[in-house]
């Protein structure tokens, strides 16, 4: 069998990294976010050539996000997350959003480039609103009663040609109780959601990559 079948047993690991590691790259993101904390690193078990483009595994990763939010027990969890929200009003969000709220990331990105809402991705209709796409990162960022948070996913060199990529998890808790917050979902988050997220999206690359042929 070729030594980079697809059908091998993955050589990149899905696995959550030090945030020393992310900061390492010369991201768009890290040049106006000092304020903000990051919560969590991870690699994706994905392996990409330099053939592969990063807009390919941006819908890969959305359609894997969106089944991690349905399946199995993580899917419970975004269950459960989601009618606490609704019950205790942590997502309401104002009835005419503007295209570039004063205190988000899409203004920060916005000023830092000179750039007017009209300039950027459509914000639509889902929880996080994209910030920015770019050839090799992405960038959107959701914000409710307990968190400001962002959400960066990166293409990464691993040597030979080759590439994987990394999500990061940027936090700035709301005060005591969504620091509070944050502790308390730590452990579902840790050790539930991303690990199935991981997964999913592992399955999905590697299903994209034997479609492609």
């Amino acid at each position: 069998m070729a030594e980079n079948s697809i059908d091998e047993p993955k050589r990149i690991e899905g696995k959550k990294l030090s945030p020393a590691i992310h900061r390492e790259q010369n991201w768009e993101c890290q040049n106006w976010t000092p304020d903000f904390e990051i919560e969590d690193v991870w690699q994706f078990p994905v392996e990409m050539e330099s053939t592969h483009t990063f807009s390919e595994f941006h819908e890969v990763f959305g359609n894997a996000l969106a089944e991690t939010q349905t399946k199995g027990f993580a899917g419970v969890l975004f269950s459960i997350r989601t009618s606490i929200g609704k019950l205790f009003g942590w997502d309401k969000e104002p009835n005419n959003p503007e295209l570039l709220p004063e205190k988000s990331l899409r203004k920060r990105y916005a000023d830092a480039h000179g750039l007017e809402g009209k300039d950027l991705l459509p914000p639509g209709a889902e929880a996080f609103k994209p910030v920015y796409q770019l050839e090799n990162e992405s960038f959107s960022e959701i914000e409710n009663s307990t968190v400001h948070a962002g959400i960066h996913l990166g293409k990464v060199p691993i040597g030979n040609g080759k590439f994987t990529v990394h999500l990061t998890v940027y936090n700035q808790p709301k005060g005591g109780f969504g620091r509070i917050y944050m502790a308390a979902i730590s452990p579902f988050r840790l050790w539930i959601v991303y690990p199935s997220m991981l997964k999913l999206v592992g399955k999905a690359w590697k299903k994209h990559l034997l479609a492609k042929g």
